[in-house]
């Protein structure tokens, strides 16, 4: 049986690119997914677009909050997962349709602990003892479209 998997989106005035975000999310060939969406005080049309999406699956939670951060927002995010697994979505990038089902997999048939991306990886393999086992540089590398990294490290304790 899959575990539930976590995704939480944080948004701030994007509702140029939010629709996109979240169909590509929705499209998922993972289903077993909580979707949440955390609205940081944006002041366009994003809280209509989410409250819209929140009506037609009921996978999504939408929360709202006053402007802290991209920080802060994935941080309420986190207080309010359910599941085994979390991933951050920005709310200007979209993602393929199996890109959730692959990375599942990786973590399940490798038994990871964390996966990170690009920017974040020398840090934080320093401070928690990790080491690299598998670096996605292909086959994930172009099933998401971000305006930042594309490449997702798969890390376990040393």
């Amino acid at each position: 049986m899959e575990k539930l998997v976590s995704i939480i989106v944080p948004i701030y005035n994007v509702e140029k690119y939010l629709r996109q975000c979240l169909d590509s999310i929705l499209r998922q060939t993972f289903r077993p997914l909580e979707i949440i969406l955390v609205n940081d005080g944006s002041t366009d049309g994003s809280d209509t677009i989410c409250q819209e999406y929140a009506k037609i699956d009921e996978r999504i939670v939408y929360l709202k909050k006053e402007n802290g951060g991209v920080s802060d927002a994935r941080n309420v995010g986190l207080d309010a997962v359910t599941s085994d697994y979390v991933l951050f979505i920005d709310s200007d990038d979209w993602i393929e349709p199996t890109y959730v089902e692959v990375l599942y997999e990786k973590i399940e048939e490798e038994h990871i602990e964390r996966a990170y991306k690009e920017s974040e990886i020398e840090e934080i393999l320093q401070e928690l003892n990790l080491n690299i086992i598998n670096k996605f540089d292909g086959y994930l590398n172009n099933n998401v479209q971000a305006n930042s990294e594309r490449i997702v490290y798969i890390v376990k304790k040393k």
